[in-house]
């Protein structure tokens, strides 16, 4: 499986192979998961720090 990444600031797209973890996830399951993983719980919509 592959995830397409989208930077919506520059504009960029790229391709990379999903983790072993995901292989039968999709949809919902599979963007909680990714959500879970990758941003910071204490993370603020507007901080500085926010990956998203």
């Amino acid at each position: 499986m592959k995830i397409l990444r989208l930077d919506m600031r520059t504009g960029n797209s790229s391709y990379e192979d999903a983790d072993e973890t995901y292989p039968m996830l999709g949809g919902r399951g599979l963007i909680a998961a990714l959500l879970l993983k990758e941003i910071d719980p204490h993370a603020t919509r507007w901080g500085t720090t926010t990956n998203w």
